[in-house]
């Protein structure tokens, strides 16, 4: 989105105040943030997040836990 001149922001990952500012509304902080502004939602952090869990998925399959701390998927 466009921030607007009167706002300071600083190049990366939008930081928690400077999403407030800009009327976020939390929807998910957890290992991702998902925010909506203005009726539009915005998601960081997914990528990782998936690589987490697969990466929690195959430790469990060695025997070991869940070092990323995921949940686990659900059973189909």
């Amino acid at each position: 989105m466009d921030i607007p001149e009167n706002v300071s922001a600083e190049t990366g990952w939008p930081s928690e105040e400077l999403l407030l500012e800009l009327g976020a509304k939390y929807l998910l902080n957890d290992h991702t943030r998902v925010v909506e502004i203005a009726g539009r939602k915005y998601c960081e952090g997914i990528l990782e997040a998936t690589i987490n869990e697969i990466n929690d998925d195959l430790f469990e399959e060695l025997g070991e836990e869940r070092l990323n701390k995921t949940k686990k998927p659900p059973l189909h």
